[in-house]
């Protein structure tokens, strides 16, 4: 993909998420307060934006949706007969600061995601950790960072691949196909990016294995919980990425991606 092509993509879809229009309506909606003329425009905008906020901050709302991509494939366990040759990891977002840990320089996404390839990669010792992930913010590629984590961590350099070019879902699925063919391999990404990755890869005629980790949906929150956190942050965040997981299915569908 373009980077130009890609950054609009980007700013088209981060103003379609939830959090992005509901603060700028509320923010749109108090400027409108102070002109006599347009009060009423104003309180209308600032009541959509409370109300948005109590829908996409209330987890009976949101944790059915996010449960409906988290829940579609089960955690990987080896099983006698199944030999991955690769386990091919996601990236999901890294920095370069020298003056922190390689460890905090990736994401929360890259991070889970790294740990468990390289728990699988632990089950099957004949297979190699293909790490995958451009810098589509002109930073540092998202494979890098990870490979540099891995080997801190004791993999050997002879396990690992990397595709560092890819700037979205679709070139990693297109790329890795490039790298490996039809060779068997367990995919791994967050549980909730997990259905749209599986598809894309599938239409490159591919036929990974899930290995989804990062859930966010992690046992079950009492009635109480769920009431006082009607407008918790984190069921905003929640909201975001179900959003942007739909949104990127959209866009891949309407691209003949997927």
């Amino acid at each position: 993909m373009e980077p130009l092509f890609f950054t609009i993509k980007k700013i088209l879809g981060f103003l379609l998420l939830p959090f992005s229009w509901i603060m700028l309506l509320g923010v749109a909606g108090v400027i409108l307060l102070w002109f006599g003329r347009w009060r009423g425009w104003g309180r209308g905008l600032v009541s959509v934006s409370i109300l948005a906020w109590m829908v996409f901050g209330n987890a009976f709302v949101v944790d059915p949706l996010l449960a409906g991509l988290e829940k579609r494939y089960p955690p990987y366990n080896a099983q006698a007969g199944v030999d991955p040759e690769y386990v091919v990891v996601l990236g999901g977002g890294v920095i370069a600061d020298p003056s922190i840990p390689v460890t905090a320089q990736l994401g929360r996404e890259s991070m889970m995601r790294l740990v468990e390839g390289m728990r699988i990669v632990g089950l099957h010792p004949q297979s190699r950790l293909l790490l995958s992930g451009g810098a589509p913010i002109g930073d540092v590629a998202e494979a890098l960072g990870m490979a540099r984590v891995a080997l801190d961590l004791g993999l050997s350099s002879d396990r690992i691949r990397i595709e560092d070019g890819s700037l979205d879902t679709a070139d990693q699925a297109r790329l890795i196909h490039g790298m490996i063919g039809e060779a068997r391999f367990v995919l791994v990404t967050s549980a909730v990016h997990m259905p749209r990755s599986m598809a894309l890869f599938g239409k490159q005629g591919m036929e990974p294995i899930p290995g989804p980790t990062g859930h966010r949906l992690r046992g079950t929150d009492t009635l109480q919980e769920r009431i006082f956190g009607i407008i918790a942050l984190e069921n905003i965040q929640n909201a975001h990425v179900v959003v942007h997981e739909y949104l990127g299915m959209a866009w891949s569908a309407w691209r003949g991606s997927l």
